[in-house]
């Protein structure tokens, strides 16, 4: 935890004023030395008698001359410590607004951000898996409760590719590069998925299109396992229902609450309530005492079950 601001604040400040007090002292001492003393050796050479010639002028400005030269070899001195100086104090205040930043980000950060139109909202989306995933912490893990279809087709994705000139900017592209880039990072991102998928009941009072893109959705589920050791999709009972009105996806930063397929969403950045959602979220779905509404998981060694489940599907 950072240390308090205001006592930071007082402390470099005191610092600073001893430091710059003790500078300023020595340059008056200095420039006092440069003035007055050559000034008081030209008057004891009155007072002595001494008559000013060739020899006793040298001697004088020879004196004159090697009091100045120690006087600017100190003033480098003296300039050298001063950057130093300035140095530490830049090196504080960059130490002091880490803390304040820390404090902000601990108790302050959690902000809301609203979200209109689907290509905004894979933008977004994009934006705090990418954040995540350039975080220096070692915790990443990405989850999903609910679909919210922001993955881009094969149709779709063809069509981006043909007629984008930069279509890896285009919003599906960059939610789908980012995933991608998860999946890829397997060792250090982990991704689960929890989600309650049609019974036979409900899929067949479905239209044929919504029963086509639910099926392709899972399948396009099983492909993402297959590819990717650490992606884990959770069938469960107290999981939004797929197509359903509302999902999120959740990082250690941020909470991204999804309405329909994308049409707009509420972000909410800040790292404790995130790791909060995110920990109590799947608590909460993995706390169901009765073992048919315990979460299932699919993972690599399950495929063939998703696949066996799809096909189920299709021959009801």
């Amino acid at each position: 935890m950072a240390r308090s601001v205001k006592p930071g604040i007082l402390e470099l400040r005191r610092k600073f004023a001893s430091r710059l007090a003790w500078l300023v002292t020595i340059r008056l001492a200095a420039t006092s030395f440069v003035v007055i003393v050559p000034g008081l050796l030209f008057l004891y050479f009155l007072l002595q008698g001494f008559y000013i010639n060739e020899q006793n002028a040298f001697a004088w400005f020879a004196t004159c001359f090697v009091i100045i030269l120690a006087n600017w070899i100190w003033m480098i001195v003296i300039r050298m410590k001063a950057e130093r100086v300035f140095d530490a104090f830049a090196q504080s205040q960059d130490e002091l607004a880490s803390d304040v930043r820390s404090i902000i980000d601990d108790k302050l950060s959690p902000h809301i951000i609203p979200i209109d139109g689907k290509g905004e909202v894979q933008k977004m989306a994009a934006n705090i898996i990418e954040d995540m995933l350039n975080s220096s912490t070692g915790d990443r893990k990405l989850t999903f409760i609910g679909a919210a279809a922001l993955m881009p087709s094969a149709d779709e994705e063809s069509r981006i590719i043909d007629k984008e000139t930069e279509p890896e900017n285009h919003p599906s592209m960059r939610y789908k590069n980012a995933f991608e880039r998860c999946k890829i990072q397997s060792e250090s991102v982990e991704i689960v998925r929890y989600i309650r998928l049609f019974r036979q009941e409900e899929f067949k009072a479905r239209s044929s299109t919504i029963r086509q893109k639910h099926v392709s959705w899972l399948r396009g589920q099983a492909a993402h396992i297959e590819q990717a050791g650490n992606y884990t999709l959770y069938a469960s009972e107290r999981a939004p229902v797929w197509g359903g009105a509302r999902s999120s996806i959740i990082t250690p930063e941020a909470v991204l609450d999804i309405v329909g397929e994308g049409e707009a969403a509420l972000l909410v950045r800040g790292e404790a309530l995130a790791r909060l959602i995110q920990a109590r979220t799947e608590s909460f779905l993995k706390a169901a005492r009765q073992k048919s509404n315990k979460p299932n998981p699919f993972t690599q060694g399950k495929v063939p079950q998703l696949l066996s489940l799809i096909q189920q599907l299709e021959g009801g």
